[in-house]
Formats: C-alpha cells, sequence, structure tokens
C-alpha cells in the first residue's frame, strides 16, 4: 500500500479553495452542523486508528496475539475509510477555506456569520485529513514500517 501523497492532498486543498472563492455568496449557507460533523468523523477515525493498533500492533515490538484479532477484512475496510477520508477531508477543507475567504469582507451580519461557520469547517476537516493520515499508518505492515526506518536513516 501506497501512502496518500501530500502534493495529491495539496492539490484538492488549492482545487476546493478555488472553487470555494469563486462561488463565494452563491452557494447555500454552510449549516451549523457541518464542522461538528466533520470532528465527529475525525474522532471516528481516531478511534479506529487506536483499536487497529491496539488489535494489531504493539508499539515498539512485533504483531502480537490480540484477544480480538482483525481479521483482514476489517483491516481493508480501515484502509479503504482512510484513503478515501483524507482526500474528501482536503477538498472540503479548501473549499470550506474559499467561502469563508469570500464572505468575511462582506458588511452583511448574515454572511459573515456564514463565513465564521465555514472557517470553524474547514478546520474540522484538516481535523479529518490528519485522523484519516494517523489511520492509514497504523493500517501499515511490519515490512512497511521498516522500510520507512530505513529511508529516514
Amino acid at each position: 500500500m501506497t501512502s496518500t501523497r501530500s502534493t495529491t492532498l495539496l492539490t484538492l486543498s488549492v482545487l476546493g479553495l478555488a472553487l470555494g472563492v469563486l462561488l463565494g455568496e452563491r452557494v447555500p449557507p454552510t449549516p451549523v452542523a457541518a464542522p461538528v460533523t466533520l470532528v465527529l468523523v475525525a474522532l471516528v477515525l481516531l478511534g479506529l486508528a487506536k483499536a487497529v493498533r491496539d488489535r494489531v500492533w504493539r508499539p515498539g515490538r512485533r504483531p502480537r496475539p490480540a484477544v480480538r484479532p482483525m481479521s483482514p477484512e476489517q483491516l481493508v475496510r480501515a484502509v479503504v475509510l482512510a484513503k478515501a477520508s483524507s482526500p474528501t477531508g482536503a477538498l472540503l477543507a479548501g473549499g470550506y477555506l474559499g467561502v469563508f475567504l469570500a464572505l468575511v469582507p462582506s458588511q452583511a451580519e448574515v454572511l459573515r456569520r456564514d463565513a465564521y461557520v465555514a472557517g470553524s469547517a474547514a478546520l474540522a476537516a484538516l481535523l479529518v485529513v490528519a485522523a484519516a493520515l494517523v489511520l492509514e499508518r497504523q493500517c501499515r505492515t511490519p515490512d512497511e514500517r521498516d522500510g520507512d526506518r530505513d529511508a529516514r536513516g
């Protein structure tokens, strides 16, 4: 499995930012629940990363037999979720940041309130990206982890 590239995430963020700035006031108001939902998604991803680590890996040691080991299918589902969540979060973070930047200068109180909700959603989307990358890292095999150590020196 290859790691998600930072250039891919950056490209998607810039694309989302451009769309958010271009659409600006034309997009519907950002729901107040958007940042809360994104934070909850990030917490689920982090919880899954902890479950993978606890059930498959012991930090600093070889893999150990867990009381309830994860099946390969469960691990594949976790990898797919992580690989889908990080680009989605990057696109959302850029888009919400673009909406924030487009609406902040507005003098209308309603638009400024929506700008702050969009800014909060952008930060929450960054949390989703970080949590997805943590989950992706926890799903790596010992050979991939050893390769990282060798490459770093």
